[in-house]
C-alpha cells in the first residue's frame, strides 16, 4: 500500500484503528523519508534553473523509471554519448519532439554559386551581414531606379540625361548614335569587329546564271528587238493571229516556189456543180464549172472597200441556175445551158457596191 493510500485511510478512517497513533506516526515518518529522497534527487539536477516542485516530481519518476540493471547495456549508452559536452536537456522538449540517431546529408544545402559541394568552413551559407561585410547592400529602389531610367528610350528625356547621351556619343567615335532604338532579334552576336558576311553561297548562284547562255554581239542585238511578253508560238497559233493567202490557189506556207507569170491565170475547175455553189474571188481569176443540176449560186471573198476585181465563168449545163444576189442589176445577156456561156463579172466596192455581169 503506497503512503497517499495510507493517508486517505487514516483521513477518511475507512478502516477501525486508522487513525491510530501508531499508524498515523508510521506514515508521517514515511512521508518525511520519501521527501528527504526526492529532494536528495532534486540536488542531483542542480543544473536546472528554478525548476517547480511538478518538475522536480517528474525528474524523480523519471529517474526511479530508468534504472539500468545491465552493466553492458549502461555501458554501450554511455559510448553513443560520450560526444557530447552536456547531455542534459536544459530546454523544455515539444509533445511531439522526434529522437533518431538520423545523419542528415548536406550537400544540396544552397550556398554560393560553385558546384555543390558539403558545406566547409571556406564554403558556406553567405548571409546579409556577410554581404555587408564585403562592401554589398540591399538592391534599393531609391537606389537603382534613377539608373535605369537614364537608360531608357523614353522621349522627353531630361537636361541632364541628354548631357549622358551626349557624353556617351563622345566615348564611342565610331558610332553616330550609340542607343539601340529597335528591338534586338533573337540570336544577334555584337562584337568589337565589323561582321564579314559570307556570300559563297550567293556568288555562286550568280556564277550559275551568268554562264548559262553567252551570246555574241550580234545576236544580244537580235535578242534585243524581241517584244516584252513574247511567247513561243505555235505554227497554228501564228496562222490564227496572222492568217495565210494563197496565190493561183497554192498556200504561202511551207517551202518551195510559186510562179506567178503575167499572162497565165490559174483555172478553178469544179465539174460537177449542183444544188449550191460558192464562188471564192480570193481564189482566182478564171471558174469553169459543168451544171449537173439545179444550182443556187453565191459570191465569198469580195474585194475590200476601195478595190475592184474581173473574174470570168465558163459554164454548161442545161439546169435552172440562180446567180447571186446583185448579178441581175447591172446583166447584160441570159444564161443557155445547152451551150458554153462566157460569163464576166466586175465587183466593184464603192460607197454602193455593185456588180457588173455580161453573159454570152
Amino acid at each position: 500500500m503506497s503512503i497517499k493510500t495510507e493517508a486517505i485511510e487514516i483521513r477518511d478512517e475507512t478502516t477501525t484503528g486508522a487513525n491510530s497513533a501508531t499508524r498515523i506516526g508510521t506514515n508521517l515518518v514515511n512521508i518525511a523519508d520519501d521527501l528527504i529522497a526526492k529532494q536528495s534527487a532534486i540536488s542531483l539536477n542542480t543544473a536546472k534553473v528554478g525548476i517547480t516542485t511538478t518538475q522536480a516530481s517528474n525528474i524523480t519518476s523519471n529517474n526511479t523509471k530508468i534504472s539500468y540493471t545491465d552493466a553492458a547495456a549502461v555501458a554501450l549508452n554511455t559510448l553513443k554519448t560520450s560526444n557530447v559536452s552536456h547531455p542534459l536537456v536544459q530546454k523544455e522538449v515539444p509533445s511531439n519532439a522526434v529522437f533518431t540517431d538520423t545523419v542528415y546529408n548536406d550537400s544540396n544545402v544552397l550556398k554560393d554559386a560553385d558546384a555543390l559541394s558539403p558545406v566547409t568552413g571556406g564554403n558556406k551559407l553567405i548571409t546579409e551581414i556577410d554581404v555587408a561585410a564585403l562592401g554589398g547592400g540591399d538592391m534599393l529602389a531609391s537606389t537603382y531606379d534613377p539608373i535605369i531610367n537614364l537608360n531608357t528610350a523614353k522621349t522627353g528625356i531630361t537636361t541632364q540625361q541628354a548631357s549622358d547621351i551626349t557624353t556617351n556619343n563622345a566615348k564611342v567615335s565610331n558610332i553616330a548614335h550609340p542607343l539601340v532604338e529597335t528591338a534586338v532579334p533573337l540570336g544577334a552576336i555584337f562584337t568589337d569587329t565589323d561582321t564579314v558576311y559570307n556570300d559563297t553561297a550567293i556568288q555562286s548562284e550568280v556564277d550559275l546564271n551568268t554562264a548559262k547562255r553567252t551570246y555574241p554581239s550580234v545576236d544580244e542585238a537580235k535578242l534585243g528587238l524581241i517584244e516584252a511578253g513574247a511567247t513561243n508560238d505555235t505554227t497554228g497559233t501564228i496562222q490564227t493571229k496572222r492568217p495565210l493567202k494563197t496565190v493561183n490557189g497554192s498556200s504561202l506556207e511551207g517551202s518551195g516556189n510559186v510562179d506567178i507569170t503575167g499572162s497565165a491565170d490559174a483555172v478553178i475547175a469544179d465539174l460537177v456543180v449542183t444544188a449550191t455553189k460558192t464562188i471564192d474571188w480570193s481564189s482566182g481569176e478564171t471558174f469553169n464549172f459543168v451544171v449537173t443540176g439545179s444550182t443556187v449560186f453565191s459570191d465569198s471573198g469580195l474585194p475590200s472597200l476601195g478595190f475592184s476585181k474581173v473574174i470570168t465563168l465558163y459554164m454548161t449545163g442545161d439546169f435552172a441556175v440562180t446567180f447571186p444576189s446583185g448579178w441581175d442589176t447591172n446583166k447584160t445577156g441570159t444564161y443557155d445551158g445547152t451551150v458554153l456561156n462566157t460569163i464576166t463579172i466586175e465587183y466593184v466596192n464603192t460607197t454602193t457596191p455593185f456588180h457588173k455581169v455580161t453573159i454570152v
